[in-house]
């Protein structure tokens, strides 16, 4: 019969950080990948590190799709896909696509990861995400900066007789 214990994910965490000692602290990956909202029922002491990493590279996921908006043209365009992609430069594109590369880089380690876990393999990519994420948080802000900066801009400042004229 199986024991159901009830984990606290900070204490569960500081544990895994006496055994692997360069580990972020706590609050910085609470801070960035909100690890206290993280749903641990069901998840066994020994499987701490891999709940860590997906939940990390959840939003490493999410930063990708983000840059994707404005990166790919968009196969079904949407008002909104269309407005968002012209709303960045060629110049501006090839700097995210830097950043794109990277990101991809660190979800395809985590396929690598799910497909064949191991506890000091998922520290080395929690890790890994922690230290690359700031810069990577701060272009992505940038860019919903400029992606809400299409919303705000009239670029229509004339009556063209359209649809809503």
């Amino acid at each position: 019969m199986i024991k159901m214990v009830e984990l606290n994910i900070k204490q569960e965490y500081e544990k895994l950080k006496k055994k692997y000692k360069d580990l972020p602290s706590f609050e910085e990956l609470d801070h960035e990948f909100e690890l206290s909202s993280l749903d641990i029922k069901g998840v066994g002491k020994d499987f701490m590190s891999r709940a860590i990493r997906r939940r990390i590279a959840d939003r490493v996921t999410f930063y990708t799709r983000i840059l994707e908006a404005v990166l790919l043209p968009p196969s079904n365009p949407s008002p909104i896909s269309i407005r968002e992609f012209n709303s960045v430069s060629n110049e501006r594109r090839n700097e995210l696509m830097e950043v794109y590369n990277k990101l991809m880089d660190s979800e395809r380690y985590n396929l690598q990861l799910n497909l064949d876990t191991d506890e000091k393999r998922d520290v080395e990519y929690i890790k890994l995400i922690s230290k690359k994420i700031k810069d990577t948080k701060l272009e992505v802000l940038s860019l919903a900066g400029d992606m809400r900066k299409a919303w705000s801009q009239n670029d229509q400042e004339e009556d063209d007789g359209g649809y809503f004229s």
